[in-house]
């Protein structure tokens, strides 16, 4: 049984013999892309959440940073172009999130691939180094002077919190308590 949920100019399909739902990005001349539909980009669920999340999160680094030039509330974002179109912070807004402008999500893409490069040599994507983030928030200051340092200094922080948090989380999925340990021992036997 296949579904197809529409979800503004996202296609969904879900079906059985696909692991995870594909989204498929469509044109608003065509509603269901093709084989020969040159324009259609497909997108796991994983990636849109990522991308949605990207959004609220350099919203919420803008608006803590101050840096209203940068970022909009409310409606206001969207009826104009120039800030982020995200179906999520519509939904989940109630007149205070941040839309960042479009121009500063495509550096944020950058800063996150500046992230990833910084952090390949770790075994679990976060260095262990002394003054990290400052090391990190020097690098974005010298690929991106266009921003003021307090925001690129936010961002090193929370994106390096975020990361840590992720790490947490998995070390604590992969330890198993001793009462766990002692439960699994009782109903085994």
């Amino acid at each position: 049984m296949d579904l197809a949920v529409e979800h503004s100019n996202v296609l969904c399909t879900d079906s059985k013999d696909e692991p995870d739902a594909i989204f498929h990005f469509v044109t608003p001349e065509s509603k269901k892309p093709t084989s020969s539909h040159k324009k259609a980009v497909t997108l796991t669920a994983t990636q849109i959440a990522n991308d949605e999340g990207m959004k609220h999160f350099i919203g919420f680094v803008l608006q803590k940073t101050g840096c209203s030039h940068l970022f909009t509330t409310g409606q206001i974002a969207n009826e104009n172009p120039d800030f982020v179109d995200s179906q999520w912070l519509q939904y989940i807004d109630q007149g205070k999130l941040a839309y960042a402008k479009t121009e500063v999500y495509e550096d944020v893409k950058k800063m996150e691939c500046l992230f990833q490069a910084f952090h390949e040599n770790s075994k679990d994507g976060l260095l262990r180094i002394e003054g990290v983030v400052a090391k990190f928030a020097a690098a974005l200051v010298q690929h991106f002077p266009q921003y003021s340092t307090k925001m690129l200094e936010r961002y090193a922080f929370a994106r390096t919190m975020v990361r840590l948090k992720d790490v947490k989380v998995a070390v604590q999925k992969q330890t198993e308590s001793a009462r766990s340990k002692t439960k699994r021992i009782q109903y085994c036997h």
